[in-house]
């Protein structure tokens, strides 16, 4: 088993069947990768299934890459939905997610998972928000039309260094809302990615092996 992270997201990536909640409450992963060829099941930190984890794709296009190191494009693959992923640079390691539209309803943004937006409001009802709504929460600051601060509290895990989707989402509904251009780079605590609206939405960020884990 291997382990990556994108921007702060830490996975233990592998084929094996392991106790997910003991070895990311251990070792500090934000969850597990279960591989299947090109197609993965995403464990959250608490052994729930999550439908959709963008920091995950990344780290997993790196993963399949250093496996390899024959393609730059990958069709990758979580319950069934097929995402694009795009090898941009090798070192350090930049990849390209290609994700479709979400659906907008009010503060809601579902982007393969369900997350609420809030754009500048307090955060102490995070993880009542979080459990009312059963979906990831968001909180935006829109620092200018081309940047965007986010802080995720995400279902089965709490506060991140970074969620993908979240940052996809906050990034959507701005965007839905006119308060930023059609590309912005997104500020978490644990790094930076981009992220622009085409005709689907495309993040790009940096990924790194940590090492090997012997289970």
């Amino acid at each position: 088993m291997k382990i990556y992270n994108a921007n702060g997201n830490r996975f233990l990536i592998g084929e094996e069947d392991i106790d997910v909640i003991g070895m990311c409450k251990k070792y500090g992963y934000d969850g597990y990768l279960k591989v299947y060829s090109h197609q993965m099941k995403v464990f959250n930190s608490d052994g729930s299934v999550a439908s959709l984890c963008v920091n995950g794709l990344h780290c997993f296009t790196h993963y399949l890459y250093d496996m390899n190191q024959e393609f730059k494009i990958y069709a990758l693959v979580i319950n069934n939905e097929v995402y694009k992923s795009e090898i941009l640079n090798a070192n350090p390691f930049i990849s390209r997610v290609t994700i479709k539209r979400p659906r907008i309803n009010r503060n809601f943004v579902d982007v393969g998972n369900q997350h609420l937006v809030l754009i500048d409001q307090d955060m102490k009802e995070s993880k009542n928000l979080c459990e009312r709504y059963n979906c990831n929460v968001n909180y935006v600051h829109v620092r200018n039309r081309q940047c965007l601060e986010v802080t995720t509290y995400e279902r089965g895990v709490g506060y991140t260094q970074s969620c993908g989707s979240g940052n996809i989402a906050s990034f959507a509904y701005a965007f839905e809302n006119d308060l930023c251009d059609n590309q912005v780079i997104v500020v978490n605590k644990g790094g930076i990615s981009s992220i622009q609206m085409k005709d689907q939405i495309e993040m790009t960020t940096m990924s790194n092996y940590e090492g090997d884990y012997e289970y």
